[in-house]
C-alpha cells in the first residue's frame, strides 16, 4: 500500500501548480461559458434557490444542487452567472483531480499516485471537460466510489461499501 502521508506535500504542490496553470480556465468571460449544458446547469441551480424549482431526474438533478451551492455566495451580484460558474469550475476541477489521485493511492505500486498527478498536470482532459460541467461531476464521484471500494480489499469495513455506495448515487444523480 502506498504511503499517503508520505507525498502529501508533493501532490499538494502540483495540484497548486496545476490550478496556477489552468487559473485563466477558471475565469471565464460570458462568451466562455457554454451555453447549453454549462450556463443552463448554473441557471437551474439559480432557479432552485430563487424559485425553489426542483429539476427531473433526467435533467441532472445533483449538478442543479451542486450550482445552487454555488450561486448562493454571488446571488445579489449582477454577475452572478460568471462568478457562481467560476467557482463551480475551481470545484469540479478540485473534485476530478483529488479524486484520481486518491483512486490511483489504492494502486500497489509505490509512484502511482504521482504517475497520476503529474498526467493530471500535462494532460488537458480535466479542463476540457470543465465546460460540461455533469461530466467532471459524475467522474469525480465515480472516481470517489472507487477509491472507497477498492479500500474495502485492504480494510473490508462496512463503511468502505456504505461511502462508495453513496458516492456511486450521487454519481448516477449528476449524470444519468
Amino acid at each position: 500500500m502506498y504511503n499517503w502521508a508520505m507525498s502529501r506535500k508533493a501532490l499538494l504542490l502540483l495540484f497548486l501548480v496545476n490550478l496556477f496553470l489552468l487559473f485563466p480556465l477558471f475565469l471565464p468571460n460570458l462568451s466562455e461559458i457554454n451555453p447549453w449544458d454549462e450556463a443552463n446547469y448554473v441557471n437551474k441551480g439559480r432557479e432552485l434557490v430563487d424559485l425553489g424549482e426542483w429539476p427531473n431526474y433526467a435533467g441532472n438533478p445533483l449538478t442543479s444542487v451542486f450550482y445552487a451551492l454555488t450561486y448562493l455566495p454571488f446571488q445579489s451580484s449582477p454577475y452572478w452567472l460568471i462568478h457562481s460558474d467560476s467557482l463551480g469550475r475551481m470545484l469540479l476541477f478540485s473534485l476530478l483531480w483529488w479524486s484520481a489521485v486518491l483512486a490511483a493511492g489504492r494502486l500497489k505500486h509505490p509512484s502511482a499516485q504521482g504517475i497520476t498527478a503529474g498526467l493530471l498536470l500535462v494532460t488537458p482532459l480535466a479542463a476540457e471537460m470543465l465546460t460540461f460541467p455533469s461530466d467532471p461531476l459524475f467522474a469525480g464521484l465515480a472516481g470517489l466510489s472507487l477509491w472507497q471500494l477498492t479500500g474495502y480489499l485492504d480494510d473490508p469495513r462496512p463503511r468502505r461499501i456504505a461511502f462508495g455506495s453513496l458516492f456511486l448515487g450521487l454519481a448516477a444523480l449528476a449524470r444519468n
